[in-house]
């Protein structure tokens, strides 16, 4: 049985179970309208959970016990409500070991925040590195992005820097990085980081061997200019180019990046000797931090 036909049964299931009061809804990923993330269900115009749908029923492909899943449901809502009767519930999500393989990162605009609250992330300079569950769909109809909630964190007593880091390891697995030098006037001042199939590929900006081979490359400072999510140019500091002319270049680009692949609209730049992304026009400030031993 597909995830999909799971879904259409539990929700058929779940109709017949829920009081006339309640309700439910899908909440649809932008890019694939036919799988739903995650299932609300409310009661007097008040949600009261929020389940992500697709981490839950990947336990369940090969034996859909639907019954034990909608008695958990219901459970959980009768809690919510406030039912004293009731004990708080807990999905039996399947052990640690066996889903963080399907744990995976995607680097995106610090925008996302409110969308990703109550999930797991951590800040970066560049905007946000989110934590999701990545499923097969089946019939090579590609894979569902569910981000990671807390509360799934929670119960496997995991960090959330753990979880983001098995991400990151099994993110560079299957988007593959790619770093393709740019030369101007036959010098090779500037590099482009992306992915094989430039999906999210400003992740690739994460990896550690991306970090390698741009200092390979770049052989000392450079400039970081977020193009899109899909794409990060590398300018050499030490180039051609002036930081004005680069930010009238950058300004250039983000006239031409649509909303939701947009990631940032500031110039960053690595620190050699710190080892770290700063934002350019803090360096006064970072020179202070230099000065009193701060970090």
């Amino acid at each position: 049985m597909t995830t999909q036909k799971i879904k259409e049964e539990l929700l058929k299931n779940l109709r017949n179970r829920l009081k006339p009061e309640e309700w439910y809804q899908i909440d649809y990923s932008e890019e694939l309208k036919a799988y739903s993330e995650y299932l609300e269900i409310g009661y007097g115009g008040k949600q009261l959970v929020d389940i992500p749908l697709n981490v839950v029923l990947n336990k369940y492909v090969e034996q859909p016990y639907i019954e034990h899943i909608v008695e958990q449901i219901q459970n959980l809502v009768d809690f919510s409500r406030g039912d004293t009767r009731k004990q708080e519930p807990q999905f039996s999500y399947a052990d640690y070991e066996t889903i963080k393989g399907n744990l995976a990162v995607r680097l995106e605009s610090i925008s996302k925040l409110e969308e990703a609250s109550g999930s797991v992330y951590e800040k970066h300079p560049l905007g946000i590195i989110s934590a999701y569950y990545r499923v097969k769909m089946g019939n090579d109809d590609g894979w569902t992005w569910t981000r990671v909630p807390v509360h799934m964190q929670n119960f496997y007593g995991v960090s959330k820097q753990e979880m983001i880091a098995q991400g990151l390891e099994n993110t560079k697995k299957f988007s593959i990085s790619r770093v393709f030098p740019i030369k101007i006037r036959e010098t090779s001042c500037m590099s482009l980081v992306t992915t094989h199939d430039r999906n999210y590929g400003a992740t690739a900006f994460l990896y550690p061997e991306v970090k390698g081979e741009l200092q390979k490359q770049m052989r000392g400072e450079y400039y970081v200019l977020p193009m899109n999510v899909h794409e990060i140019l590398i300018i050499k500091k030490r180039s051609l180019f002036t930081q004005e002319e680069i930010k009238e270049l950058q300004k250039m680009i983000l006239e031409n990046t649509r909303g939701k692949d947009y990631l940032s609209d500031q110039l960053f730049q690595y620190d050699w000797k710190r080892r770290e992304i700063i934002c350019c026009g803090k360096e006064k400030e970072m020179k202070q931090r230099n000065l009193y031993g701060e970090r």
